[in-house]
């Protein structure tokens, strides 16, 4: 099963950002760590992994039990810290349920262990999250019309460095009304 199937029916309740408390300028403020998001699911509470730094140019989608802080940082003087920035796409309490994804593969991509070129998930009908690892942060998080902007302005350009890119669209096999029970 790949990772986008494992992800029928799942709905979303929030949006962690992984990062650090930067107390080198007087007052601890939240560092975002570049590189990977998660998105909080309904499935046992676990995570999807929305990581763009192991490999420049793809993004990788994982299921994990829990944010791991010793992966992101360097320093061991860094405490590690998470901003949820759920409410600043969707209401807190919904949980929009993750309705597409449309992704591109290339030649480095391996759909199977969840390793695409980048993805527009469709949380119910209105929300849009575009993630692309192109960028000087390693992830780009975009929001409404990202994936176009992606496709007009990087798609062709790209080809030069990856090849042709296929684009394609994964829909939950589950109705909407319906829940699943938690894997």
């Amino acid at each position: 099963m790949s990772v986008l199937d494992s992800l029928d029916g799942a709905r979303v309740h929030d949006i962690i950002v992984p990062g650090y408390l930067d107390t080198g300028r007087g007052h601890p403020q939240f560092a975002q760590l570049g590189g990977a998001v998660y998105l909080e699911l309904e499935l046992d509470r676990r995570f999807l992994l929305i990581d763009g730094s192991p490999a420049q140019g793809s993004l990788t989608l994982e299921i994990v039990d829990r944010i791991a802080a010793t992966r992101w940082l360097d320093d061991e003087d860094e405490e590690f810290a998470t901003a949820y920035i759920g409410g600043l796409f969707f209401d807190r309490g919904s949980a929009p349920r993750i309705t597409r994804i449309r992704y591109a593969v290339n030649g480095e991509s391996e759909l199977d262990r969840g390793v695409l070129r980048c993805a527009e998930f469709r949380l119910g009908s209105t929300t849009h999250l575009f993630f692309d690892p192109m960028t000087f942060e390693r992830l780009q998080l975009g929001v409404s019309g990202g994936y176009e902007d992606w496709q007009r302005e990087s798609r062709d350009r790209e080809r030069t460095i990856f090849g042709y890119t296929e684009e394609h669209v994964w829909e939950p096999a589950t109705p909407p009304g319906e829940r699943l029970s938690p894997r």
